[in-house]
Formats: structure tokens, C-alpha cells, sequence
């Protein structure tokens, strides 16, 4: 007989690499409050850099959700169902 593949589960090696890619972001970032210069096209801003690193690991949070398969949202309103 053959296995039926389960997507139900909790523990999943991609959940448990990305959970563990997670914890040791924050920690960097909880370890990293010196404060940085930013520079922007117009304007400079001067802010901790534990913001900075957390304002990355969103963005690329939302970036990887809105591209994390073909018939995602974000890719069918923007190029078409492919």
C-alpha cells in the first residue's frame, strides 16, 4: 500500500529550520542595540540596530509569503494564472 502524504503536520523539518532560523534572528538582534545610521534617498534616520534587523526578518516574512508558491495570491493578480 502506498503512504498518503500527510500536510497536516506539526512538525515539519521546513517548520522546524525556519523556527530555528527564527530564534537565533531574534536573539542576534536582542544582542545588537548599538544604534546605526540609516540613509535614504532624501532623508537619514539613526535608530537602533535590533530594529533594523527585526524590520528585515518582517519584510522578508511578508516577501516569502506573497511568493511562496505559483498560485499564490500576489502572483496571480500581478502576472497571471500561469
Amino acid at each position: 500500500m502506498m503512504k498518503e502524504k500527510n500536510d497536516k503536520q506539526l512538525f515539519t523539518i521546513k517548520r522546524v529550520v525556519m523556527l530555528i532560523l527564527l530564534v537565533l534572528t531574534i536573539v542576534f538582534a536582542f544582542l545588537n542595540f548599538k544604534t546605526v545610521t540609516i540613509d535614504f534617498l532624501i532623508a537619514k534616520a539613526t535608530i537602533p540596530l535590533f530594529y533594523e534587523i527585526i524590520a528585515v526578518l518582517i519584510i522578508g516574512f511578508i516577501c516569502g509569503y506573497l511568493t511562496k508558491n505559483k498560485k499564490s495570491f500576489f502572483i496571480q493578480k500581478y502576472f497571471g494564472p500561469n
